[in-house]
């Protein structure tokens, strides 16, 4: 594993104990906050267009530029989002969190499925996610609103 990976788990599973330990399960709401900031940053970075957001151009900056995972697959056809993350960088800190019993809070997929809630006009809420160990995955569910 790369020590980038290392340090991505390390710091998504210490950013998120972290905030649940100071605001319990208010810390929800910084997800949603998160989700506004990276798209300026990322615009700052020129990696993605603020003005021009598609779920192409969020895939795109978030598989090839951010090497998130090797596919994301979002399926929003029923009651609930659901996003799939094909070989995800971000696997033990998740364990980790849900072995602990900690809302995760702050998360690339959660921020990439917020994103694509504000590009389609509905509201979601992060509901859990999975880790399929047979085929490496990643399943993340989000009520829509």
């Amino acid at each position: 594993m790369p020590k980038s990976t290392k340090l991505l788990n390390t710091m998504t599973f210490l950013v998120n104990k972290s905030i649940y330990k100071v605001l319990g399960e208010n810390s929800r709401t910084l997800s949603r906050l998160s989700a506004k900031y990276v798209v300026n940053y990322l615009d700052s970075q020129s990696i993605i267009d603020k003005n021009n957001l598609t779920e192409e151009g969020l895939k795109k900056a978030f598989i090839e530029e951010m090497g998130l995972a090797d596919d994301l697959l979002f399926d929003d056809t029923s009651n609930n989002a659901v996003l799939t993350v094909i070989n995800p960088v971000l696997m033990e800190s998740i364990i980790e969190l849900n072995k602990e019993n900690i809302p995760i809070t702050i998360a690339p997929c959660i921020i990439y499925v917020y994103l694509l809630g504000d590009l389609y006009n509905y509201k979601i809420s992060f509901q859990k996610v999975e880790y399929d160990k047979k085929n490496n995955n990643t399943v993340w569910t989000f009520k829509k609103h």
